[in-house]
């Protein structure tokens, strides 16, 4: 549970910690568990379970020393990537408002996922869940935050991932007229082109 950020639904922890060794059924009460002995809290109105810094530390630390980590942090890359591509369509039907609800409850978790895509993950892969929240960050107004991430996306994403980066870039384009910097989103969107 140490990789998530801002907590967990269950069918994140079912999605993210089952394995061969644990099945997804079992995690429930493996959830119940943790709650019982104040490891983890349950907020009933969100419906999500959230670890405590310290012990989220203490996990963190745990998965790098048995070398779990990178794993685990795929895991949860390829599940918020799922989810984002999952809700791309759904934000312009008339379920927005659940998908949109849906992306602000795990933002902080998207964020982290991108973010380790960057660092030491799939990079294609954070660079196609980004550009599954185009909109997202478009109707939430997060033109500053979604520009960074493309740029930063842009340095690492391969050249040869013509399709990732294209669609990046005419992100990026769509943003920069968002925040006003006309000449350049101009020139974003003639090199997506």
């Amino acid at each position: 549970l140490s990789v998530f950020s801002g907590g967990c639904s269950l069918e994140g922890a079912e999605a993210i910690c089952s394995d061969e060794q644990i099945e997804s059924w079992e995690i429930l009460d493996l959830l119940q568990s943790l709650v019982d002995k104040s490891l983890a809290n349950f907020d009933e109105s969100l419906q999500r379970y959230r670890l405590s810094e310290t012990v989220r530390a203490y996990g963190r630390d745990a998965l790098v020393a048995n070398g779990e980590s990178p794993a685990m942090r795929n895991r949860h890359l390829s599940h918020f990537g799922q989810m984002a591509e999952r809700t791309e369509d759904l934000l312009a039907s008339p379920q927005a408002v659940e998908a949109l609800a849906a992306l602000d409850a795990e933002v902080r978790n998207l964020r982290a996922a991108i973010d380790w895509g960057l660092e030491e993950g799939d990079p294609i892969q954070a660079v196609r869940m980004a550009n599954a929240l185009s909109v997202f960050y478009q109707t939430r107004g997060e033109f500053t935050e979604g520009s960074t991430i493309y740029q930063s996306l842009l340095e690492r994403v391969p050249f040869d991932a013509k399709a990732e980066r294209a669609g990046a870039m005419a992100n990026l384009g769509v943003l920069g007229f968002r925040l006003t910097q006309y000449e350049s989103a101009q020139d974003t969107l003639k090199c997506a082109l």
